[in-house]
């Protein structure tokens, strides 16, 4: 049994909060992604549709999670490498999305859990350079700074204490989240934003509830606590009958298909309906100066299309995992006449948050 440690520093509890909140979404993924394709395999196996190749099956599980207008075009697409009729397509699509779309949602739940955490310990990093070009004045520099000491120096080493840690990274990150919120309004989106972005005043409620039960859940038992927080917020609970997951049968998958059909959205299809793809609105730019580096994204009038947001944030979010030191991460996606390009300098994961706010503020 590991042993306890007798005490952290604010600074060493943010580096294990990091790790672990990148090894719970991790290992997550995998869980879900592994499930998925079993259920996927043992659907084609019952409709009669013959045996998927790993390759196949993981690319229709790609497009699945991804969900949404985009996941359902890639899965029609996809579909072409299998034994399914060309007039099966749109449906078999479907039928898929609805299938995987229990497992999804939990993959969404830890992707969340874990992107609230993570920005939070960004937030609580050494900030000092950072802090000093939000145009601040001295005292609300000298401020935040001492809220940033506090942070990263006091020491946890029981319930209480740690309680008073939990809350004073919330109060620190909120602070500073509606500071960079304030400055950022009085910029132009189209133009460069000079600012730093951390988490968004939209987002900081909910990133403030996971915080105050995740931070806890892992950092108890480093000091030899047991948690008593609710066992439903943790992403171990959710993801603990994945370990053992046995895929749906074809009379399971049946029934959930019927009960869960009426709760998805439907999709277009272009070639179905016998419209015509859209013209393509003038494309525009928007360059934003994110600490130095720059980010540019690319889309057509009147906005960003929705339904390619999250697929842009989970590419850019793979590309990341695969290699953390590009120099460079770039993508590009189309769909129905629209498209979205974006390209960034020296990205880190730290700036999905900033990037996923910035889409959204574009969006049609």
């Amino acid at each position: 049994m590991a042993q306890t440690k007798q005490g952290l520093k604010g600074s060493e509890a943010l580096q294990i909060l990091e790790l672990r909140a990148s090894r719970d979404l991790k290992l997550t993924r995998q869980l879900v992604e592994e499930a998925s394709m079993a259920d996927i395999a043992s659907y084609f196996k019952g409709a009669g549709l013959g045996e998927l190749s790993t390759t196949a099956n993981s690319e229709l599980v790609s497009a699945a999670i991804a969900g949404g207008q985009w996941g359902w075009n890639a899965l029609v697409s996809r579909l072409a490498s299998t034994n399914v009729h060309e007039a099966d397509y749109e449906n078999v699509a479907y039928e898929i999305l609805v299938i995987v779309s229990s497992l999804a949602k939990i993959l969404n739940y830890a992707r969340f859990r874990s992107t609230a955490i993570q920005s939070y310990v960004n937030q609580c990093g050494d900030r000092s350079l950072k802090l000093q070009s939000m145009n601040l004045s001295k005292t609300e520099l000298n401020k935040y700074e001492n809220q940033l000491i506090r942070v990263q120096n006091n020491k946890i080493i029981n319930a209480d204490s740690l309680q008073i840690w939990v809350s004073l990274v919330d109060q620190f990150c909120g602070d500073l989240s509606e500071k960079q919120e304030d400055n950022v309004a009085l910029g132009v989106t189209t133009g460069s934003t000079r600012q730093t972005r951390g988490v968004s005043t939209r987002s900081i409620s909910s990133y403030s509830k996971h915080w105050k039960s995740y931070a806890p859940e892992i950092l108890s038992p480093e000091i030899g606590l047991i948690w008593k927080g609710d066992k439903s917020d943790s992403i171990a609970t959710k993801i603990e009958h994945l370990f053992s997951y046995q895929p749906r049968s074809w009379v399971r998958l049946q029934k959930d298909l019927r009960e869960t059909a009426s709760t998805i959205r439907s999709y277009r299809s272009a070639k179905a309906t016998g419209k015509s793809i859209k013209p393509a609105g003038k494309q525009v730019t928007a360059q934003h100066d994110i600490g130095g580096r720059l980010l540019s994204i690319t889309y057509n009038l009147p906005g960003v299309d929705e339904d390619l947001i999250q697929p842009a944030l989970n590419a850019i979010r793979a590309q990341l995992m695969r290699n953390s030191k590009k120099t460079k991460v770039a993508f590009t996606m189309k769909t129905d006449g629209n498209s979205l390009t974006i390209e960034m300098e020296n990205a880190g994961k730290e700036d999905l948050e900033t990037l996923k706010v910035l889409l959204n503020s574009h969006k049609q």
